[in-house]
């Protein structure tokens, strides 16, 4: 969307016959400064537009890691930690890791445990979507005997590091987690 807004104002910038109506063929200094105005506009439009888009798309991925997690049976709470360390891990959902392979939450290919990864890329499981993601994450949880309720987030995070999901500092990956959820649910309460 973004793309296309951005193309057609160039587009419509570059036009002679654009150019020659609204500046004129005199070049008069009316036309300069709707010339102006039109690229204010823009100016202001596109950081919005951008700003909207992520907005969107981190909506998007929340709302489908919430939803995948509460249909296999765990509380609303459960599901939101879920969705802040998926955040935390791929860097809001910008690492090379999850774009190239679906990795919702940096998993490795599991040895042992049932999974629903395809194969290895970059060190990581492979998924053919985030949808098969979000399941092995829940199988993942499963395998390692995971409570489905917890106190708050801190108490999720202390038994992922019992369990060895991340090698990490704990306060370094607590803060960590905690800026994404609060970042994520701060709308929701």
């Amino acid at each position: 969307m973004l793309w296309h807004y951005s193309n057609v104002v160039r587009n419509l910038l570059s036009q002679d016959s654009f150019q020659s109506s609204v500046i004129g063929s005199s070049g008069s200094s009316g036309g300069r400064q709707c010339l102006s105005g039109l690229l204010i506009v823009y100016a202001i439009c596109l950081p919005v537009l951008l700003y909207l888009m992520k907005q969107s798309r981190m909506s998007r991925l929340t709302n489908q890691i919430l939803e995948g997690i509460l249909n296999r049976a765990y509380p609303v709470e459960t599901a939101k930690y879920i969705a802040a360390v998926s955040a935390f891990e791929t860097g809001d959902w910008k690492s090379e890791i999850y774009r190239k392979n679906h990795n919702l939450f940096g998993m490795k290919l599991p040895q042992v445990r049932k999974t629903t990864a395809i194969g290895e890329n970059l060190g990581h499981a492979t998924y053919q979507n985030n949808a098969n993601s979000i399941t092995d994450f829940v199988y993942y949880m499963r395998y390692f005997n995971y409570p489905v309720w917890y106190n708050d987030l801190y108490e999720f995070i202390l038994y992922m590091k019992s369990k060895g999901y991340f090698e990490a500092d704990f306060n370094v990956y607590y803060a960590g987690v905690q800026s994404r959820y609060r970042k994520l649910f701060k709308q929701l309460g």
